[in-house]
């Protein structure tokens, strides 16, 4: 037994941190309990990527808070949906409890369900605890990639956090709307951080939908990558919208709808390769406007292109998300109108 302790404290730091990556969470967490030679490694390995368990929140958020061995610093992402009306007063934890203890922290996805909405609220309220939290931007210097499902009022925690992420995926009113491009604004400024952008719509907003872009590229004005989710849209009218403007001309790729069940639908009568010839027409001068742009997809029509070419190929095809079709599933279960047809409509005249 000797040998094989010496041998162990002999070990490179660097070996253990390889040892402790092929345990499955919960022998790390055994590890940091038994044994201290492994004790950092395997809370390296054990707090980098936290998706909080169901209805454990609490213990996790105090574990982080309180631990005299300040986990909270090897934290890097952190994924919390909570699951009941008590589980969402634990978003107050999150945010101002444990977030001083988490510098680190990239990654932050907040998803609180629909019919959890309601218990929210109070604690979001300007009168709440939550509003007057340490400068979050100092506590959180690392945070770049923000996604959150809920109250529009979440962002005003992190408003001058470094964030070049963002996604909003709960169908935000023209309230929400407003709210999303003042608090970004940045006292009138654009918004120079933000390079990718998703967020979802009210058929409200929806039905206004250039009047929206247009606030939206005045406001974010490098962005890269944009992804609307909309109740139901006519793709030949957004399409036509970025063939007469100049607006995102940085602008790499556009996505409308991404969910792999929203299909096309041709109108009976105006014949399917006369209106994708339509859209071919606006996507080229699309490109003539913005060099950088290789991909514009509507629902399971997809135009892409390889850079500088400006040859583009349609395909129709289910677009499968990096990683996030739980994520999105989620997102379709809570906002199941928010995923109307992809409608390919020619005007009257063209």
């Amino acid at each position: 037994m000797t040998r094989e302790i010496t041998s162990l404290l002999s070990v490179e730091d660097e070996v253990l941190e390889v040892v402790a990556s092929y345990l499955d969470q919960r022998d790390q967490a055994a590890t940091i309990r038994v044994c201290w030679r492994l004790h950092n490694p395997s809370a390296r390995q054990l707090y980098r990527h936290l998706v909080v368990p169901r209805h454990k929140a609490s213990n996790l958020f105090s574990t982080l808070t309180g631990s005299k061995y300040d986990y909270g610093i090897h934290v890097r992402t952190i994924r919390y949906t909570p699951v009941s009306d008590l589980d969402v007063r634990f978003a107050h934890a999150l945010l101002c409890g444990a977030i001083p203890r988490i510098p680190n922290l990239y990654g932050l996805n907040v998803h609180v369900p629909q019919y959890l909405a309601p218990f929210l609220v109070p604690i979001l309220g300007k009168g709440s605890t939550v509003f007057s939290p340490p400068n979050l931007s100092r506590c959180l210097p690392a945070l770049t990639d923000l996604r959150v499902h809920g109250d529009i009022r979440l962002l005003g925690l992190v408003q001058d956090c470094p964030i070049t992420t963002l996604s909003i995926t709960r169908a935000m009113k023209q309230s929400d709307f407003d709210y999303l491009i003042d608090i970004l604004e940045k006292k009138g400024s654009k918004n120079l951080m933000i390079k990718n952008l998703t967020i979802a719509l009210h058929y409200s907003v929806g039905l206004q939908i250039a009047t929206a872009l247009s606030r939206i590229a005045i406001t974010f004005s490098i962005l890269r990558h944009l992804t609307l989710r909309l109740p139901a849209t006519n793709a030949l009218d957004i399409s036509r919208l970025f063939a007469e403007t100049q607006l995102f001309p940085l602008l790499q790729s556009l996505v409308i709808n991404d969910w792999p069940g929203v299909r096309p639908v041709f109108p009976q009568g105006q014949g399917r390769t006369r209106v994708l010839d339509v859209q071919h027409g606006h996507i080229v001068q699309s490109s003539s406007f913005r060099p950088q742009l290789n991909r514009m997809s509507f629902g399971n029509i997809h135009w892409s292109r390889e850079v500088p070419s400006n040859i583009w190929v349609m395909k129709e095809e289910i677009h499968q998300p990096n990683g996030l079709t739980e994520q999105l599933i989620s997102d379709v279960h809570d906002n199941p109108m928010m995923w109307g047809d992809i409608i390919y409509k020619l005007p009257n005249t063209i």
